[in-house]
């Protein structure tokens, strides 16, 4: 059996405008030519952005009302511009992370003292200055609860992400692919696995090949037709609680991946897959020449789906093969397998004459 494993990576590889960047660059483009209209004024801003964006208004004009909602007095959307402009650059899942914590750490003082005491002296100045965008009120979460901030954080959450789905669909994915990848066209797979939300391989390579592939969205996958409530692409964070928390202290459950991915039915058709190859192992006589096949491109090897890409990799009479782009990729991708794997482990992959875990320069 041959798995592809695709990240954010293979449609940047192919041109595509996929980053966080791109996003709010678009949402910038967007509230600049709303603005112009709202003035009526006739001079719009020349970017990449501006055909799209005319279309959008004269020809879809209800999705155009749509986006505008979903980004009207969004706080994870001002958020993220303020961060933008502060770093250049804005990790979403980092940083939605980062504000749940805090308003978690808020929530949890609150209920260990009396209002006289108050929490801000645990507060640093720097996380306050996170939620500078939230427009939080100390004083209401101390004496009412978090109950109203967690509901406009999720709801914003909820009107972030399919502000995103609509970007991806309606705008990067009727964008041209004007070449191939070498690598990724010589591969023989079974199975695509994509941590993406778009559909490139399915679309661009998927004719090319001469047998059924099965795929599997585990983040969701895009479609213009979803509504706020359909919306099946998963934004969110990874577990952060410890011991017992975990299981049972659930205030904050709904932003969590793991929650998300139940809720939303994206499934996991990996672990089925992972089960079709142990019983098929366990009827035949292990050959060392045949092997499963593994392929990773365009994805960070990040912690966050540590316990997916764990269970892959440990599977019997595996080989798997990471493309990477340069040597400084390379380099972040041994980092974050010591921290999916453990040095030891990573050390008996990569070493001998049939080591496991094979790396590979991605081809021009």
């Amino acid at each position: 059996m041959n798995i592809l494993i695709i990240g954010n990576g293979f449609d940047l590889a192919h041109g595509l405008p996929t980053s966080y960047k791109d996003f709010l660059d678009f949402i910038t483009a967007f509230k600049k030519f709303k603005e112009y209209k709202i003035n009526r004024e006739i001079h719009i801003d020349n970017n990449i952005f501006s055909s799209y964006l005319d279309n959008l208004y004269t020809e879809k004009r209800t999705l155009f009302d749509e986006l505008s909602n979903l980004i009207e007095n969004n706080s994870w959307i001002k958020h993220f511009e303020q961060t933008s402009i502060k770093n250049q650059w804005v990790d979403f899942e980092k940083e939605i992370s980062e504000v749940i914590q805090i308003f978690d750490k808020i929530r949890k003082l609150t209920e260990k003292r009396n209002l006289t005491d108050g929490p801000l002296g645990d507060i640093s100045n720097h996380e306050k200055r996170k939620l500078d965008a939230f427009e939080y009120d100390i004083v209401q979460i101390m004496s009412e609860g978090i109950s109203d901030n967690r509901k406009k954080l999720l709801y914003d959450l909820n009107r972030l992400t399919h502000c995103l789905e609509i970007y991806l669909s309606d705008y990067v994915e009727n964008k041209s692919v004007d070449f191939l990848l070498p690598d990724i066209q010589a591969l023989q797979v079974d199975h695509v696995l994509s941590f993406n939300y778009t559909h490139t391989y399915e679309k661009i390579y998927q004719k090319a090949k001469n047998h059924k592939i099965e795929y599997d969205y585990i983040h969701g996958d895009t479609n213009v037709d979803h509504t706020l409530e359909s919306c099946n692409l998963i934004l969110g964070i990874d577990e952060y609680q410890k011991g017992y928390e975990k299981d049972l202290d659930n205030v904050f459950i709904e932003f969590k991946k793991f929650y998300q991915r139940i809720y939303k039915r994206t499934g996991c058709k990996y672990i089925d897959w992972i089960g079709g190859i142990n019983e098929h192992d366990q009827l035949m006589v292990p050959a060392i020449e045949d092997p499963n096949n593994i392929y990773i491109f365009g994805h960070s090897l990040d912690i966050t789906d540590g316990d997916i890409l764990s269970k892959l990799i440990n599977m019997p009479n595996t080989k798997i093969t990471i493309y990477y782009h340069d040597m400084e990729a390379l380099s972040k991708y041994i980092q974050n397998l010591v921290k999916i794997l453990g040095e030891d482990e990573l050390i008996s992959m990569v070493h001998g004459m049939n080591a496991k875990i094979l790396f590979c320069k991605q081809q021009k």
